[in-house]
């Protein structure tokens, strides 16, 4: 793997509980990425992506829910 890892900087205040971004995309196409805080995604027609958490690789269906 020769990309570059990133930390994520999020949008969260000390304040917040949770924060919603709602992203449409063509593709899928997030870098990879590290943060401390827990994410959850909801995630419509992907299938046949692969995606990367921690050390697990495995491929998206239609309607996943990911969270970290």
């Amino acid at each position: 793997m020769t990309e570059k890892i990133n930390r994520e900087i999020t949008l969260l205040k000390p304040e917040d509980i949770f924060f919603i971004i709602n992203r449409v995309k063509q593709k899928f196409d997030f870098t990879i990425h590290f943060h401390p805080e827990y994410k959850l995604n909801f995630i419509l027609n992907a299938r046949s992506v692969r995606r990367v958490i921690s050390d697990s690789m495995e491929e998206i269906g239609d309607v996943q829910i990911v969270y970290k």
